[in-house]
Parts: C-alpha cells; sequence; structure tokens
C-alpha cells in the first residue's frame, strides 16, 4: 500500500503506518512526477492488482476545487488538480488498476460551492478512465 499527500502527519500515524507495512510520500515526492512514478512503480512491481482510492474531501486538494468541504472543514495545503489528475494517470498506466473509486464528489445541489465541488470529481473521475490501460473483466 502506498498513501501519499495525507496530512494527519502525528508520530503516532507514521507508526502505525510502519507497523502495518504501509508505504508514504510526503506532499513534495507527490509533486515531483518523478518521485511519484518511483513510488508507484516500486508498489506495482510488488502486486498483480492495483485498487486506486482518491478520496476528495479536505486534504489532497486546494480547498478552491472542493468549496462543499472547505467550508466546513478546512484544511491548509493541498494540491493543484492537474497534480492529482497526473498522479492518477500515472498509476493506471501501470496496468494493474482493476479497481478504481474517487469518493466524496457529492452530486449534492444544495450545498454551497456544489457546483465546483462536482466538477472537481468528475475531472478525477475522468482522468483515470481515460489512462486506464486495461478495464476489468465483467
Amino acid at each position: 500500500m502506498l498513501i501519499s499527500d495525507y496530512r494527519v502527519k502525528t508520530p503516532e500515524v507514521k507508526e502505525e503506518f510502519d507497523r502495518a507495512g504501509i508505504h508514504t510520500l510526503d506532499s513534495k515526492g507527490f509533486n515531483d512526477p518523478i518521485a511519484w512514478e518511483n513510488a508507484v512503480q516500486e508498489i506495482a512491481d510488488q502486486v498483480d492488482v492495483i485498487y486506486l482510492h482518491i478520496d476528495i474531501d479536505i486534504d489532497i486538494l486546494k480547498a478552491t476545487y472542493i468549496p462543499m468541504f472547505s467550508s466546513v472543514f478546512e484544511t491548509p495545503g493541498g494540491n493543484d488538480i492537474d497534480v492529482v489528475m497526473r498522479s492518477i494517470q500515472t498509476v493506471m498506466k501501470t496496468g494493474k488498476v482493476q479497481a478504481y473509486g474517487v469518493y466524496n464528489t457529492v452530486f449534492d445541489t444544495e450545498g454551497y460551492g456544489y457546483e465546483t465541488t462536482t466538477l472537481t470529481g468528475m475531472k478525477l473521475i475522468a482522468a483515470g478512465i481515460d489512462a486506464w490501460k486495461h478495464y476489468p473483466a465483467k
């Protein structure tokens, strides 16, 4: 497992990740295309199948891309959408992704900033589908 660009970076969380054998990559590495590709390829070389899970709610993206969440749960930092889309495509291009999920896209038409949040979710979903080398069997 590879977890990257997570915001809760306490020593206890890092210890839990280490104990579970989870690889981590910090925000700087996530934003460096070569470091990201190397980390993804290291995992891809060890597995037959990848499940790519993207959770867009409060930390992977800059607040401007997810106003429905950032108005409630403000988290400093976050990435530009182009960085996240590129990172998704890097994982997809391994040819090992068999399951892909983009979570907390919230297609709620009542919340503040829903149009932007929904469009962000759609862009991330499309980035993965567009780069998916091998769709899983039905």
